[in-house]
This record gives structure tokens, C-alpha cells and sequence, in this order.
């Protein structure tokens, strides 16, 4: 082996450790993410349990807003209830004492005509005889009789006047009592569904309380865990730059192991078709309206038709020294140097085979067929560079 292929393989050996290393950043990347990810599932769940709390807790606060007022109204219900009572205590105060009074007084007029009765019984005839000796004509003893009369249908009379009395203020005494008790028990059932009322307010205050204190600790969880959540993405962010700029490292180690391979290749000539089986050109090496851009231009190359995921093979010999997207609208590309100041180039492919610093032989499957990059359809773009330059590729290859 040369001194130059002893230390293009140096090279290539610190280019295989520092991927190595890249490996295990890309794992403690994957795991942060994974972190994260477990982080703002958390938080999201807090947040949804949040905002169920917090609709519980409107929702109740909207039903204590109606109990309040039904309870207003209930209030001011039992304040005219109470009024009502009052008014027909003292109405059946007032008839209860009309119908002692009107008792007393049919009472004294019974013992009155009982009293004249009991005296007349105990005279009885002579009382009789008294009344017609006594008379000095008959005309006398008749307005006497006559008189007798008048007293005993004046008695009856009064008694009956002081019985209906007595039992129309008795039939005022049971109304006004009858309403009494129904506005007692309308009282009785007001102040029941006042209380009922409170009694639950007063636990959907008790929630609200209990659901304002799980709100402040789920805010603060939520708070503590957008915290550790920026922290792990500002360890992503650096993370993400360390490894970028190892595989800028990496990349450009690979670039140089190549390029330090490329001085020991040499270009031997008798390229084959890239495209095996596919021959037929949808545009060559020549000006053209660009299908894309629609402005007139040169084409730099062939393009060949082919279903997706055909194999693309290298034309010739030589170190991978492109492998990627580095080549802008090319979309994902491989370049080979042959040796000799000569490469080629494989465009728009929809999966490269090869890495960069791989040696690659005449025929060895490089990429597959696709349409990525600015393109219209699967096809495989191909050039030849000589010394960087674009060459007529069919000077080099044919079908």
C-alpha cells in the first residue's frame, strides 16, 4: 500500500469514530425528544383537566347566580307569607273575641228567661188566678195576656238573634282558622325549599372553593412543567447544533478522505450506460425551454426515463465524493470521481445507495430512480464534468 493510500485510510478510519460519536449524540438527542414529548403530553393533560375544571366551576358559579336569586325571591316570599300570618292571627284574634262576647251574651240571656221561667214555674196557677182576679175588666186581663205574650216572644226572638249570632261569628272563627293553617303550611313549605336551596349553594360554593384550589395547582404544574419543557428544548437546540456541526465535521472529513482517495484514482476510460435498459432521452445536452422555469436555457446533461426505483449503476470506477442534497434543485444526487480531473454526475434519484468516501466499481448499483428536486416526473439526470465543467456526456457514454 502507498504512503498516499496509508493516509487517505487514516482519514477514512477518523471519519468511521466520529461518525461513531455522532451515533451517540443522535440516541441522547432521540431520548430528549422523547423526554419532552413525555413532558407536553403531561402538560396537556393538565391543561384539558384545567379546562374541565374551569367549565365545572363557571357552570356552578351560573347555577349559584340562580340559587341566589331564587333564594332573593323566596325571601321576600316569606316576608309576605309571615305578614299574611300575622294579619290572620290578630283576624282570628279579633273574631274569637266577638264570639266570646256573643256567647256571653246569649248565655246571660238564657240564665235571664231560665231564672223567669223557674219563678213562673213555682207560682204556677196561682200566678194564673192572680193575673184575672186582679184584672178590674176583661179588656185588662186580655192586655194583660197579651203582654205575657209580647215578653215570651220577645225572649224567643232574642235568643234565636243571639244563637245565629254566635254561630256566624263561630262559622268567620273556622274560616279565618282554616286559612291560618294553609298559611302555615305554605310557610312550612317556602322556608323548606329556602333552606334546601341554601344547603346546596352552600356545597357548590364549597366546590367551587375546593376546584379554585385545584385550578392554582394545576396552573402551577403546568407553569413548573413549561419550564422544564423550554429547558429540554434549549438543551434540543444545542444538541441539534452540536450535531450539526459534528455532521459539518463529519461531512467535510468524508469530503477530504475522498478527495485524498480521488488523487490515487485514476480514470481508465470505457464508461457504461447508467440506465441499463433504459435508452430512450426525454431531453439531451442542448438548449432548451426549462418545463419548470419556462425560460430558455441550457440543459447540461441527459435525462432518461424510467418507472421509480430502477437501478442507477456507476458509469465508471471511482470515490464517491457527493452524496445528498448538496446540489440544490438536483434534488437527492451522487457524484463520482473517476481520476484524471473527470466525474459524473446522477440527479433527482428517489434513494441513494452509496455514501460519500465509498469506492465504487464499473457497473455497482449507486441510486435508485425517482423525481425528487425540480423535476417533472421519474427520470434520471446525468452529466459528465471534466476538470468541473459540464461535457457532452454522450462524448463519454452511449445506450
Amino acid at each position: 500500500m502507498s504512503k498516499k493510500s496509508l493516509a487517505a485510510f487514516a482519514v477514512i478510519l477518523s471519519v468511521v469514530l466520529a461518525a461513531g460519536s455522532l451515533t451517540i449524540g443522535a440516541q441522547s438527542l432521540t431520548d430528549l425528544q422523547k423526554t419532552k414529548g413525555n413532558v407536553t403530553s403531561e402538560k396537556n393533560d393538565l391543561q384539558y383537566i384545567l379546562s374541565k375544571a374551569k367549565n365545572e366551576k363557571n357552570s356552578l358559579l351560573e347555577e349559584i347566580t340562580q340559587m341566589d336569586i331564587q333564594i332573593e325571591e323566596l325571601s321576600e316570599n316569606l316576608d309576605y307569607v309571615t305578614g299574611l300570618l300575622d294579619q290572620t292571627n290578630d283576624e282570628l284574634a279579633s273574631a274569637e273575641e266577638k264570639l266570646a262576647e256573643a256567647t256571653a251574651t246569649k248565655d246571660e240571656q238564657m240564665s235571664s228567661l231560665i231564672k223567669r221561667l223557674r219563678v213562673m214555674d213555682e207560682n204556677g196557677s196561682m200566678a194564673y188566678l192572680q193575673i184575672i182576679f186582679s184584672s178590674s175588666s176583661i179588656v185588662e186581663l186580655l192586655n194583660r195576656f197579651e203582654n205575657i205574650k209580647s215578653i215570651a216572644d220577645y225572649d224567643r226572638n232574642l235568643f234565636n238573634e243571639l244563637e245565629a249570632t254566635e254561630a256566624t261569628i263561630a262559622e268567620e272563627v273556622a274560616t279565618i282558622d282554616s286559612k291560618k293553617k294553609e298559611i302555615e303550611i305554605l310557610l312550612n313549605e317556602q322556608t323548606a325549599k329556602k333552606h334546601a336551596l341554601e344547603e346546596s349553594a352552600q356545597q357548590k360554593n364549597l366546590r367551587v372553593t375546593v376546584l379554585n384550589n385545584d385550578e392554582q395547582t394545576y396552573l402551577k404544574q403546568i407553569k413548573d412543567l413549561e419550564k422544564t419543557e423550554n429547558e429540554i428544548q434549549a438543551t434540543i437546540l444545542k444538541a441539534q447544533a452540536d450535531a450539526a456541526h459534528a455532521a459539518a465535521v463529519k461531512a467535510q472529513l468524508q469530503r477530504e478522505a475522498a478527495a485524498k482517495l480521488a488523487l490515487n484514482q485514476t480514470y481508465t476510460g470505457g464508461m457504461i450506460w447508467p440506465l441499463p435498459g433504459y435508452t430512450k432521452l426525454s431531453s439531451g445536452y442542448i438548449n432548451r425551454t426549462n418545463p419548470i422555469s419556462g425560460r430558455r436555457e441550457f440543459h447540461t446533461g441527459l435525462d432518461i426515463p424510467a418507472p421509480r426505483g430502477t437501478t442507477i449503476v456507476a458509469a465508471s470506477a471511482g470515490v464517491v465524493i457527493i452524496s445528498g442534497t448538496n446540489l440544490g434543485g438536483f434534488g437527492y444526487s451522487v457524484v463520482i470521481d473517476h481520476g484524471g480531473g473527470i466525474s459524473t454526475q446522477y440527479s433527482h434519484c428517489s434513494k441513494l445507495l452509496v455514501k460519500v468516501g465509498d469506492s465504487v466499481s464499473q457497473g455497482d448499483k449507486i441510486a435508485l430512480v425517482g423525481s425528487t428536486g425540480y423535476s417533472t416526473g421519474n427520470h434520471l439526470h446525468f452529466e459528465v464534468h471534466v476538470n468541473g465543467a459540464h461535457t457532452n456526456p454522450t462524448a463519454y457514454v452511449k445506450p
